[in-house]
């Protein structure tokens, strides 16, 4: 069992996708709706307005975002398809457009996100999971190096190697 997971790690296929050109593997958009990745569960990049708008039940779309994000409405489905994970704020401040240190705003933020997918994941629906990587970046979060140093996602992406 792992320590962060209510759930043997053996259970779940880690699939990490690099984006190359869309309506393939890789393009979360389309991936979504292909029969193969019917029990795939989907982790997007989100700004973490919109990550704890869902997260907490507030007021919020569930609009498609930019990039990755654009599978967020799959995350508000009866039977989520996706999870966001904060990558930023569109607050001023020192996390504008992107994690700029793992303080405590960010390790709560990351926290709250990894216990959403240790929630969706011990349903037992799901038998993959999917995140963005870079190979030229090591990054398991495209464009987030910040989460790359996160124990849990580095425990991840450890597990793929």
């Amino acid at each position: 069992m792992s320590p962060f997971f209510s759930y043997s790690a053996e259970m779940i296929n880690v699939i990490k996708s690099t984006f190359s050109k869309s309506g393939h593997e890789g393009d979360f958009s389309w991936m979504i709706t292909q029969p193969h990745h019917a029990r795939t569960l989907f982790i997007f990049n989100d700004n973490e307005g919109e990550f704890y708008a869902h997260f907490k039940g507030g007021q919020h779309s569930c609009s498609s975002g930019g990039g990755n994000a654009a599978i967020r409405p799959y995350q508000c489905k009866p039977e989520p398809r996706a999870v966001g994970i904060p990558t930023g704020t569109y607050e001023q401040g020192p996390h504008y457009k992107g994690y700029s240190s793992l303080d405590e705003q960010v390790t709560r933020a990351i926290a709250d996100s990894i216990s959403q997918i240790d929630a969706l994941l011990a349903t037992g629906r799901y038998t993959d999971l999917a995140f963005s990587w870079n190979d030229e970046r090591q990054n398991s979060v495209e464009n987030f190096s910040i989460l790359h140093k996160s124990c849990v996602i580095t425990s991840l992406t450890k597990s793929l190697k």
